[in-house]
């Protein structure tokens, strides 16, 4: 009887440590792919349609234009981006290209230029709106972007 019991308990704690890795490797892989969805949702040109510093709009004022271009890393690897904004003096263009970073439990992306400052920004991102939202240089920033090809659709 002893046998009998102390070889059932072996099966049953091998059948729940299989169980209990399976139920593991399906929660990782659920996170993966919840991870590659938001970097596969990011990835395109976005138009900025509100750019918001310190409070006041400053878009169609200060700033004519603004475009954003994330490219995703390879599985692992940071994605790069590429963002663009045309000002009204002159016509003035600024380019800013770097990578970024993605922290889906905090909401947050993490940009780091070519120059190595970096700009860290909460996201909200809803079909094919995003909005990010964090400081620059002290002040409060918020941009709002649709997908390019939404924005030229309208």
């Amino acid at each position: 009887m002893k046998t009998f019991v102390f070889k059932n308990r072996i099966s049953a704690l091998f059948l729940l440590g299989a169980l209990t890795s399976f139920a593991y490797t399906g929660c990782q892989t659920e996170s993966v792919e919840l991870d590659s969805t938001i970097e596969s949702q990011l990835a395109d040109h976005w138009q900025v349609t509100s750019f918001h510093l310190d409070g006041a709009d400053i878009l169609g004022k200060v700033v004519v234009s603004s475009q954003l271009h994330f490219i995703p890393g390879q599985a692992g690897f940071k994605g790069n981006f590429d963002w663009n904004i045309i000002y009204h003096s002159n016509n003035a263009v600024e380019n800013i290209s770097g990578s970024y970073e993605i922290n889906e439990a905090n909401h947050e992306i993490t940009f780091t230029g070519t120059a190595g400052k970096l700009l860290k920004m909460r996201f909200a991102l809803q079909d094919n709106q995003l909005e990010l939202s964090g400081m620059h240089d002290d002040v409060p920033l918020l941009l709002k972007a649709e997908k390019e090809e939404q924005f030229l659709q309208k």
